[in-house]
């Protein structure tokens, strides 16, 4: 069989065993696995909640979740939190150098837990969170390595292509930067 990666992986570094990407339109966050010979393989899907007016977050309150890649900075214990943001929560580094060049602004864009007493929620119900229940939470334990596990908020579903045609991009891309510096 052909290998496959998602279309938008150019250069996964060997260190990174996981990666979260999250179809936002979709509702679904896709738990991927690095595995030899920089193949990507699916290892689950989890319905998700996202703010409460969509994608595409620019300001402070807007209510909307960032488009982007972030990284999953750190964890938040049940103790550590009111019972609103569930079991726990893994704080983004949003707004990144990316949004703060583009002047977004905005901060407390988690990966976190549903309230105890809920089961789901609607896709668009967040203030800008990406909210998934506390069962999947806990089981993304073993998963996330805090201060390293990026996550992708993506408005487009998973384009799944060959190994080999990234490679030939990423070779063109490396080419050029190259030739720039």
């Amino acid at each position: 069989s052909v290998a496959v990666i998602p279309e938008g992986a150019l250069l996964v570094p060997d260190s990174v065993r996981n990666l979260l990407w999250v179809e936002l339109n979709e509702g679904m966050l896709n738990v991927l696995e690095h595995v030899a010979g920089n193949t990507i393989v699916l290892r689950k899907s989890i319905p998700i909640s996202i703010g409460k007016r969509g994608i595409g977050k620019i300001s402070e309150g807007d209510q909307k979740t960032p488009v982007g890649v972030y990284r999953l900075t750190s964890y938040l214990q049940d103790k550590q939190l009111d019972d609103f943001y569930g079991l726990g929560a893994y704080p983004m580094n949003y707004p990144n150098a990316m949004d703060a060049m583009l002047g977004h602004t905005g901060s407390g864009i988690w990966l976190h837990g549903l309230p105890k007493n809920l089961e789901q929620r609607p896709l668009l119900d967040s203030d800008g969170c990406v909210v998934i229940d506390n069962e999947s939470l806990l089981g993304l334990k073993d998963t996330i390595v805090e201060g390293e596990t990026l996550i992708v908020l993506s408005a487009e579903s998973i384009n799944w292509v060959s190994l080999q045609s990234q490679i030939e991009i990423r070779q063109e891309l490396q080419a050029t930067l190259e030739k720039w510096r």
